[in-house]
């Protein structure tokens, strides 16, 4: 059977085709739960140190993480499984104190 259809018909198709693929790329891979500290006012500098104070309240409740990183204003702590997470951010909340704002996110992980 032979294809009846104008050429740039054909294109289009492929390129619509293409174009949604493209578009869905991101559902393909799914967000990990992580932990974002921020400091009470924007004047507050968050760095290394607070993360690996993170990192140490983590490791001595056994919670398992990964790929942390800090920028001036918030760190970011990905944790491995999404259960977990609830029990992390009460851990960090008690170890940073009340001059941390402690939050649940999703981190992407698109490329």
């Amino acid at each position: 059977m032979l294809n009846k259809f104008p050429f740039w018909k054909n294109i289009l198709i492929i390129l619509v085709a293409l174009f949604a693929f493209v578009y869905a790329a991101p559902n393909y891979f799914p967000a990990d739960a992580a932990i974002q500290l921020s400091g009470q006012s924007g004047s507050m500098k968050i760095d290394n140190d607070v993360l690996k104070g993170m990192q140490l309240a983590l490791d001595d409740a056994d919670i398992d993480y990964f790929g942390g990183k800090t920028d001036d204003q918030t760190a970011l702590l990905r944790i491995k499984d999404r259960d977990s997470q609830l029990r992390a951010k009460e851990i960090i909340q008690a170890e940073m104190g009340s001059d941390y704002i402690v939050a649940l996110n999703l981190a992407p992980t698109t490329p």
